[in-house]
């Protein structure tokens, strides 16, 4: 796992333990929104790390030779 992708989840866990931890509901709300932004971009950096640098196509799991460079 990327460590981008490591500190968008400990921003969303940060996010989620504020949120349960305050009474005002509008502050509850931002959090949550907050949190769920941080997973999204989780989510989007873990499947950009999972693509080929070099087309952009998914990229074969542990793989770090680009496409077509392979002598196989």
């Amino acid at each position: 796992m990327s460590s981008q992708v490591e500190l968008c989840e400990h921003h969303a866990k940060d996010c989620l333990q504020a949120a349960e931890g305050t009474e005002d509901p509008l502050a509850r709300e931002m959090l949550l929104r907050h949190a769920l932004e941080w997973m999204r971009d989780g989510l989007a950096a873990s499947k950009q790390s999972k693509l080929c640098a070099v087309c952009g196509r998914k990229a074969a799991p542990g793989s770090s030779v680009p496409h077509g460079l392979r002598s196989d």
